[in-house]
């Protein structure tokens, strides 16, 4: 066994460091309390376009209504067979004409409730669209 310089001097520092560690005492940890140095909470005042910023619970149906039908509309663009047709268009079709005019009636809504918040419709739709759209789709067969 050839023994280098750089071998004697790597045993040499961690021997050193060996001391070093064990001859360190550790100071016992201070468990006296302290003056509470918390500074009192101040009291928020709720802000003055409150009504105009959150959403009441006929409001959310409204939106969750919507992202339900994106969500169908996902499901139906990424649900194909082997040869790449769709296999759920005659299905979401029929869902279609069966709700038009709920889903009509959930459009005007709509509508309304982002004219309310200073939105712009197209904006909203299409955030829920492209959201609804990057959530993994689980998949039956593995594809």
């Amino acid at each position: 066994m050839i023994v280098t310089y750089r071998t004697v001097v790597l045993a040499a520092c961690g021997l050193g460091l060996t001391f070093a560690i064990s001859a360190c005492q550790m100071d016992k940890p201070e468990t006296a309390t302290g003056p509470n140095y918390q500074a009192p909470a101040a009291t928020l005042v709720p802000p003055a376009n409150l009504r105009s910023v959150c959403f009441v619970d006929p409001d959310l149906m409204a939106f969750r209504t919507r992202m339900v039908q994106q969500e169908l509309v996902v499901g139906v663009l990424s649900c194909t067979e082997a040869n790449g047709n769709r296999k759920l268009d005659k299905h979401y079709a029929a869902f279609i004409a069966k709700f038009t005019p709920e889903l009509a009636s959930n459009a005007g809504d709509l509508k309304s409730i982002v004219a309310r918040k200073g939105r712009n419709f197209d904006v909203v739709l299409t955030e829920i669209a492209n959201r609804t759209a990057q959530r993994p789709v689980a998949r039956s067969n593995g594809r």
